[in-house]
């Protein structure tokens, strides 16, 4: 194999921490390497460094065995480097076609966008990623969580790429849009691209890496064939001693019934739904994508107008968020941030007191030793 890129004791420190303690990196062309850690390990910051975003306190970058010094990300994608944050890129308002070529438009003469050349391309790299069923002009706002990760992945390769970044790119995809990745990752390494994989899915690195890499608290901790290791001893190099017990002994679930939903409808989403949860239960909801997990738990919480049928939480019927919310329910969104998880503009002991608000000011007035309890828990 030929070498596309090799770092070198790479130190990165912010506001005198160093978070990046002297770490070394290789992956050759036609090879993935999966870079493995906890998080807060030092993998995205290690990337970022690759991706032109941070630049290294000390150390060395070489690509193609010439030592490179990368300025910013223009000039990481000019030297055919692409990165697939774990945040989406992507701006709402624009189309697919608009996101993958902004900064770069086809034009058919100066000044005037070459709208059919740029739907045509569009259209061949979103079949690469398995979603060639959206159109080139559907809007970023109209797509799901899922299939903006795919459009991600799809401008990515629109650069005609030689190194692949990959930042967790299966994170929020189900089993289906997975394999659909995870075979796409193995036909471009067979183009001979060099793909760095983070993930904490142990089967997918398995299934596709040839090499793992582990970092943990910003230590480079050594390099590995997936083929000679064992999934315990990818976790133990993670966390630094062997895991006896991977996953907690199941518990025995109550016969009093917790949550009750019956018959629910919401129109042109969910159809007459009915099930129970019991106390000490864990209940699991499977489907493809559209098929409407997402909607039934927004319609859990309230978020969506019953046509027909309840929610019963605790013998109290649940209609609307705050009805929810004081019956004990939480929704975690998909969309953790932005539209429906956290406000950004909040800090976190902001966010993490909205939904208290009601309980921790019965005058109007907000009882602050109240809100650092909460905060604190």
């Amino acid at each position: 194999m030929t070498s596309l890129l090799k770092m070198e004791n790479i130190v990165k420190s912010f506001s005198g921490i160093t978070v990046l303690k002297g770490i070394n990196l290789d992956v050759d062309r036609g090879e993935i390497v999966a870079l493995l850690g906890k998080n807060g390990a030092g993998k995205s910051t290690l990337m970022k460094i690759i991706a032109g975003v941070h630049k290294p306190t000390s150390g060395d970058v070489y690509l193609d065995g010439g030592k490179v010094n990368i300025l910013n990300p223009k000039h990481s994608q000019d030297l055919k480097i692409s990165i697939i944050h774990q945040e989406f890129n992507l701006i709402p308002d624009l189309t697919i076609a608009e996101n993958i070529f902004l900064g770069r438009e086809k034009e058919k003469v100066k000044g005037f966008i070459d709208w059919k050349s740029m739907y045509k391309e569009t259209s061949k790299v979103l079949k690469k990623v398995g979603i060639e069923y959206l159109r080139a002009d559907t809007l970023i706002s109209d797509c799901s969580v899922a299939e903006r990760q795919l459009v991600e992945i799809a401008k990515a390769l629109s650069f005609d790429s030689e190194g692949l970044i990959m930042d967790e790119p299966t994170a929020t995809l189900n089993d289906e849009e997975t394999q659909t990745l995870l075979k796409l990752m193995g036909d471009l390494r067979s183009n001979g691209l060099g793909i760095i994989f983070i993930t904490h899915r142990l089967e997918e690195i398995v299934e596709v890496a040839d090499r793992i890499v582990v970092l943990r608290d910003g230590q480079y901790i050594g390099t590995q064939k997936v083929e000679n290791v064992t999934k315990d001893k990818i976790v133990s190099m993670m966390v630094g001693r062997d895991i006896e017990d991977m996953f907690p002994e199941k518990s025995v679930s109550s016969e009093d019934t917790l949550l009750e939903v019956s018959d629910l409808t919401v129109k042109n989403l969910l159809n007459q739904i009915s099930f129970k949860v019991c106390k000490g239960e864990v209940l699991g909801v499977a489907g493809l994508l559209g098929s409407g997990k997402a909607d039934l738990s927004k319609a859990l919480f309230g978020l969506h107008k019953f046509q027909n049928g309840y929610v019963k939480m605790s013998d109290k019927i649940v209609s609307t968020p705050k009805q929810a919310i004081n019956a004990g329910i939480s929704l975690v969104t998909d969309d953790r941030k932005g539209g429906e998880g956290l406000i950004l503009d909040l800090s976190v002991y902001g966010d993490l007191l909205l939904p208290f608000y009601s309980k921790i000011s019965k005058t109007g007035t907000l009882r602050k030793s109240k809100m650092n309890k909460i905060v604190d828990k």
